[in-house]
């Protein structure tokens, strides 16, 4: 297997077949409205991963109804949606927006208790 073959394994499922890309979108969608009714803030980047791979399902279906068979587009659209899925998912298992959130709608209840301990480099407040 030549390097070329060996970067484009992972994509390879999804290379003629727009409703398995569909398939992708849609899970993606569906994690975002979990994690909406979960967090109640949206999970931005995971609706713009949606959004990439659902244009991505459009144009595979195009590529597909026109019979291309020589797929240079795919050196751009494979790291684009690498990037942009991996960047969807670290983003909704980092909790950074979540401490800020959580830290200033509760500072006020914080210091009405008096009972709050602080740690770490940005001094987050937890209940005891």
């Amino acid at each position: 297997m030549d390097l070329l073959q060996w970067i484009f394994v992972p994509i390879q499922p999804f290379i003629w077949h727009p409703e398995r890309i569909a398939a992708i979108c849609a899970f993606l969608l569906l994690a975002f409205v979990f994690v909406l009714s979960i967090r109640r803030f949206p999970s931005w980047p995971l609706l713009i991963a949606a959004v990439v791979w659902g244009s991505f399902a459009l144009w595979e279906w195009c590529a597909k109804a026109k019979g291309w068979d020589i797929r240079v587009d795919l050196f751009l659209i494979y790291p684009v949606l690498v990037v942009v899925t991996a960047w969807g998912r670290s983003r909704l298992f980092t909790s950074a927006d979540i401490v800020g959130r959580l830290t200033r709608r509760w500072s006020g209840r914080a210091e009405a208790r008096g009972s709050c301990l602080a740690f770490g480099p940005r001094q987050i407040r937890v209940f005891c």
